[in-house]
C-alpha cells in the first residue's frame, strides 16, 4: 500500500499557496482598451419586427443585440450634429 503522508505534491501545493496571493495587477481578466457592452436597457418592439430581426440574426449568424448595436452606431454617426449640440449645451 502506498504511503501518502510523506512528500505529497498535491498537499504541498495546497499548503504552499495558502498564504500567498497573486499581485493585484495579475488578478482577473486583462484590461481591454476597447469599449465593452456594459449598458443595459429594455426595448419594446412590435412582435413582427422582433421576429424579422430574429430571422435576420439567424441567417447572418449573429445576435439581435449585435444588430441593434450596429443600428445604433449607424444612427449616432448620422446624427453627430445633434450630439455636438447636446454636448455644448450640457457639458460646456
Amino acid at each position: 500500500m502506498k504511503d501518502f503522508t510523506a512528500n505529497n505534491p498535491a498537499e504541498a501545493l495546497i499548503r504552499g499557496n495558502r498564504n500567498k496571493q497573486a499581485p493585484a495587477s495579475k488578478i482577473g481578466r486583462p484590461k481591454s482598451t476597447e469599449e465593452t457592452k456594459s449598458k443595459r436597457t429594455n426595448l419594446l418592439l412590435y412582435p413582427s419586427i422582433f421576429e424579422d430581426l430574429r430571422k435576420i440574426a439567424y441567417i447572418q449568424q449573429t445576435s439581435i443585440n449585435d444588430i441593434m448595436n450596429d443600428l445604433g452606431r449607424e444612427f449616432t454617426l448620422k446624427h453627430q450634429e445633434d450630439i455636438i449640440k447636446y454636448d455644448k449645451f450640457f457639458i460646456e
